[in-house]
């Protein structure tokens, strides 16, 4: 496996944790921040995650770029994991939900708790 592009650790991430330090305890924005602050770190923890996954199925033939932003006219298009290989290419979307997903395959409705 060729990993083209590493992850980078989020802006946002730096930005809350170093907000968080410089930030007194006793003001009413630190439960917010630090609410943020774990929101972040678990969806760059979950982006992670996929590496173990990637490892599994890797060849010699598998390219892995993580964390692009690719330019498409006046936008970008974001992805968090792209895998290549000769035959095939792979968005990957990570997404780490906190709350219970429950589906009901005969009524094709999922609930959220």
């Amino acid at each position: 496996m060729l990993i083209c592009k590493d992850h980078d650790p989020p802006v946002r991430l730096w930005s809350l944790e170093a907000l968080s330090r410089r930030v007194h305890p006793s003001l009413d924005v630190t439960p917010d921040i630090e609410d943020a602050l774990r929101i972040v770190r678990v969806g760059d923890r979950g982006e992670r995650l996929l590496d173990y996954y990637v490892d599994i199925i890797s060849t010699s033939d598998l390219s892995c770029f993580f964390d692009l932003r690719l330019p498409r006219e006046k936008n970008f298009f974001q992805m968090d994991t792209l895998l290549i290989t000769p035959r095939f290419l792979m968005i990957v979307e990570v997404k780490i939900c906190l709350e219970t997903f429950i589906s009901k395959k005969k009524q094709s409705k999922c609930y959220e708790f």
